[in-house]
This record gives C-alpha cells, structure tokens and sequence, in this order.
C-alpha cells in the first residue's frame, strides 16, 4: 500500500487516482497520521431485479385473460 500526504495529494491527484484505478491503495495522511485511504471501486454487476417474476405471475394467473383489456378501461375512464 502506497502512502502520500495531503499535499502531494492535491499537487498529483489526477496521477494518484489514475494508480487507483489501476487496482493501487493508497493511504493518505496528515501529519504522520493517516487519515484517510483511497481504494479502487469494485465494480457491481446490477441484478436482474425480479428474475423469476413471469414464472410466479404464470404459477398465479396462468394462461388467464383479463377482460377487457386494462387499455380499454383506461380509455373509456378518460372520456
């Protein structure tokens, strides 16, 4: 783990956080102490939100049909 304090930090920072996204941790300090540490993001893959959700709506409903259609009601309801 590299270490810099504050003020090479703020004089070199787009060359520090290029290091970060090259996968480097790097501690930064104050005064001898650290203070803070910068660490790549891990980079997340979205879920699908409800994988398996035409599976339990054809469990619930089925082949079954809704009569009328919801856009007709709507339409007609907006007359």
């Amino acid at each position: 783990m590299k270490t810099i304090n504050v003020r090479d930090l703020q004089h070199h920072l787009r060359a520090i956080l290029d290091e970060v996204a090259k996968g480097e941790v790097i501690e930064v300090t104050r005064r001898n102490r650290a203070v803070a540490r910068i660490v790549p993001l891990e980079e997340k893959k979205s879920p699908d939100p409800w994988p398996d959700l035409m599976e339990r709506l054809n469990n619930i409903y089925g082949k079954k049909r809704i009569n009328p259609p919801a856009s007709d009601i709507i339409y007609s309801d907006r007359d």
